[in-house]
């Protein structure tokens, strides 16, 4: 079987998932895939070989051995890799899925997750305001200056409205990306509880089959024998050993995928409980003041920036527009 498809599918799912999720991961990687192809290839290559009863009678063995091992174990367990890997390998292709036909690339100079200041740059607005700290000398100086200030407005709302726009449209993006995350959480918690149910059905089924016991010599009565035959297994204590090993280990996987169900939705509930407080204006305020205030600045100026220097702004916008400025 080739088993390195196997491992490099799950290690892209391992880029993607929690930290119960990726020792989930290893567990596949040391307890299953390599124990079913190193080890239970030794032990199971000759099973049926070397399966001999004390009869020589033609089918006898055959139809004895089908009888005693319905399934092979390797078999058995070979399966129940695939199919518990089937589900977290479905998710990598829905989330790629998903991402690629939902984000929208970004247009023009804006890039993706960027927030702009919630009125555009108003730098140009307060260096305007610096022409008017002296007195023009006469009434054409005066005009001319005013013209440049009045230009300099026009831009500043033609500026406004495009970043106004841009930011619905940014706040349009956002929404979508959670969405997005939303859809991708909700599909890999369903993931994981079908690789839990999956992990449960194996686990019954192997004990159904095969128990914990693989006696050293059975009896079989079966035609074509003609009586009751004894049979004997080949390495009893080792696939003893192997069966114990593998329920064990599906047993830790089980508990590894319902632990990683509830991490899981701990931690989006604790992330959504964040959200509120900051919908609500709890939390990182200080922050979110700080970095809205310095959206009214020059990128060369914020870092200056005081309550002060606004209301210096406003005084001398007021003193252009008053009536005794010439």
């Amino acid at each position: 079987m080739a088993w390195h498809i196997i491992e490099k599918l799950l290690e892209e799912v391992a880029k993607h998932s929690t930290f119960v999720g990726k020792v989930w991961i290893t567990a596949i990687f040391l307890f299953r895939i390599v124990v079913v192809t190193r080890i239970c290839d030794t032990v199971y290559h000759d099973e049926q070989a070397a399966f001999r009863c004390n009869i020589k009678q033609p089918g006898c063995e055959n139809v004895c051995f089908n009888d005693f091992s319905p399934i092979s174990h390797v078999r058995f367990w070979g399966f129940q890799i695939i199919a518990v890997a089937l589900p977290s390998i479905l998710f990598i292709v829905y989330a790629a899925h998903e991402v690629g036909r939902k984000v929208s690339r970004p247009t023009g100079n804006q890039k993706l997750g960027t927030i702009k200041g919630p009125i555009g740059r108003i730098g140009s607005r307060l260096k305007t305001a610096h022409i008017f700290i002296e007195k023009p000398k006469n009434t054409k100086e005066y005009f001319k200056r005013f013209l440049k200030f009045l230009f300099a407005k026009k831009r500043a709302k033609r500026t406004l409205a495009q970043r106004k726009k841009s930011q619905v449209s940014e706040e349009g993006h956002e929404s979508e990306i959670k969405q997005i995350e939303l859809n991708l959480c909700r599909g890999y918690i369903f993931q994981s509880v079908v690789r839990c149910i999956v992990e449960i059905f194996f686990a019954f089924f192997q004990f159904r089959l095969f128990g914990f016991d693989v006696p050293e010599v059975v009896k079989c009565d079966l035609d074509p024998c003609p009586n009751s035959v004894d049979c004997y297994i080949s390495r009893p204590k080792e696939k003893r050993i192997l069966l114990v090993f593998m329920f064990c280990i599906c047993l830790l996987c089980i508990l590894l995928n319902l632990l990683e169900i509830g991490t899981f939705i701990s931690y989006r509930d604790d992330d959504d409980q964040k959200s509120n407080m900051k919908d609500f204006g709890v939390g990182d305020s200080a922050k979110q003041h700080k970095m809205y205030a310095k959206s009214f600045l020059h990128p060369e100026d914020a870092t200056n920036y005081q309550e002060s220097d606004e209301e210096e702004y406003r005084r001398r916008i007021d003193l252009v527009h008053s009536d005794n400025y010439i």
